[in-house]
């Protein structure tokens, strides 16, 4: 792909296509995960440089490319997170668990009253679940 986008950068948006964004709020945390993520990798390659300046051929004294773009990166993902705090993200996404999780509570009452489970079986349910699900987890 990255030949075809030197060679045709209107070819290359073509072949991947424009839907519309159906979340924007999970568009923007994609965003602000890509940010981040270039943001740390800038970080690791400033780590590595031995001066953040060096002299030009006139002389003139010159920042280094990855250090402005890491302070881009970093701007950028301050920006995004400061965006996603304002959109109330946190917020939905802890309401978004919540429904699921009901919904979840909700399909198992309904399994284990449909099974007729014994009450012995039934409070086993309520232990080996929760163990299920943090083997998921891991």
């Amino acid at each position: 792909m990255t030949e075809l986008f030197d060679a045709d950068p209107q070819a290359a948006i073509a072949a991947y296509g424009t839907e519309a964004i159906s979340d924007p709020l999970d568009m923007l945390s994609r965003l602000t995960a890509a940010a981040a993520h270039t943001m740390e990798a800038m970080g690791k390659r400033v780590n590595d440089i031995e001066a953040i300046r060096y002299e030009n051929k006139q002389g003139g004294e010159q920042i280094r490319g990855e250090v402005k773009l890491y302070m881009q990166a970093m701007a950028q993902t301050g920006k995004f997170l400061d965006m996603l705090i304002k959109s109330g993200f946190e917020e939905r996404k802890i309401k978004l668990d919540e429904q699921t999780a009901g919904m979840f509570v909700t399909a198992m009452q309904r399994v284990c009253a449909r099974l007729e489970l014994t009450p012995e079986q039934t409070v086993l349910v309520g232990t080996v679940v929760p163990e299920v699900l943090r083997g998921l987890e891991a």
